[in-house]
């Protein structure tokens, strides 16, 4: 992760450096907070955190990055797991923010343990863009933490599929399509197996669809 950011690191910020221009504040997440920040201290600009799964620590469940912990803890270490991958996500991130920082914004490195005791963060919201119905809101999260529900892009009216997708579309039935998104497996032989018995149950028929020619 080190090596893939700080290839872009320097891109990144001087893109961003030019889009901020001007800007009332700034808005950004995971791996965007740290560069966001960046700015914000640039510019003197508020930071607003927006996240699409719960990175403030909690005693209420762990990390989304650690895996379950014995049932005998409790919520002892929930806590503290949140911190780790924080500090987990930072350092991957801190050479490529060092970087960003004193070759494009003019500023020093940041802090060792990263930034989250930034000015720039206090008295500001934090919003989740999660279903409270889907993660329920941690009982020790303050006012200013905001579980938002889903964000959702605009509908473009205009917008037509390409024909190719068309033609992917119509030539059987619709496609089922099953993502993991960041996830890891320890055991992918059972969730093959898993996913397979979903769509026997479903009557989901295994098919070879022809892809459609490229000439």
């Amino acid at each position: 992760m080190a090596k893939e950011a700080r290839r872009g690191a320097v891109l990144a910020a001087e893109s961003s450096l030019s889009a901020c221009r001007g800007a009332d504040l700034i808005l950004g997440g995971m791996g965007g907070v740290y560069i966001g920040l960046s700015l914000a201290e640039k510019f003197d600009l508020p930071f607003v955190q927006a996240y699409l799964v719960p990175f403030t620590p909690t005693r209420d469940f762990p990390s989304m990055v650690v895996p379950p912990l014995p049932a005998f803890l409790g919520k002892s270490l929930n806590r503290a797991t949140h911190h780790a991958a924080r500090q987990m996500i930072w350092q991957g991130f801190r050479s490529a923010d060092r970087l960003a920082r004193t070759q494009v914004l003019g500023l020093p490195p940041g802090p060792v343990w990263g930034p989250y005791r930034s000015t720039h963060l206090r008295g500001m919201p934090t919003l989740y863009g999660f279903s409270p119905s889907v993660i329920p809101r941690p009982s020790d999260w303050g006012e200013e933490i905001h579980i938002t529900g889903y964000w959702f892009l605009e509908n473009d009216e205009d917008w037509k599929p390409p024909s190719r997708l068309l033609q992917f579309l119509e030539v059987g039935p619709p496609p089922v399509y099953i993502g993991f998104g960041s996830m890891s497996n320890r055991n992918p032989e059972e969730t093959a197996e898993l996913i397979l018995a979903a769509l026997e149950q479903t009557d989901q028929e295994e098919e070879k669809v022809s892809q459609p020619s490229t000439s």
